[in-house]
């Protein structure tokens, strides 16, 4: 059986550099996540802490959430297409007439303009 080194204080295993490190940065990250979760980020915590990293490596916070509002805004109209590409495929599956495939194109060119004005 493998011994465990004690400390002369109460028994307990002695704690190395790198695990009073590791501890810190959890305690850092858990803290980071409550302050995100109280102004509604939306960000999960893998991504916190990616955000985390690139800051302490001199990034800029500002244009980081800039980048990540981007994105978002991005992936967001990238949904909407998909949902109106699929609208256009159904109405030529659905509705072989033309004045009515016309139709479904107006209603989706409407869609689209409503999602480039936000």
């Amino acid at each position: 059986m493998a011994e465990k080194s004690l400390a002369s204080d109460g028994g307990f295993p002695r704690q190395t550099t790198s695990n009073v490190n590791v501890n810190a940065a959890v305690e850092t990250l858990d803290i980071v996540q409550e302050i995100s979760d109280l102004l509604n980020t939306g960000l999960d915590r893998k991504t916190l802490s990616i955000c985390v990293q690139l800051c302490e490596a001199g990034i800029n916070p500002e244009a980081l959430a800039f980048v990540i509002q981007e994105l978002r805004r991005e992936t967001q109209k990238f949904k909407v297409i998909m949902i109106c590409a699929d609208v256009i495929v159904s109405c030529k599956l659905i509705l072989p007439n033309r004045c009515m495939i016309q139709n479904c194109l107006r209603i989706n060119y409407l869609i689209m303009s409503h999602v480039s004005n936000e």
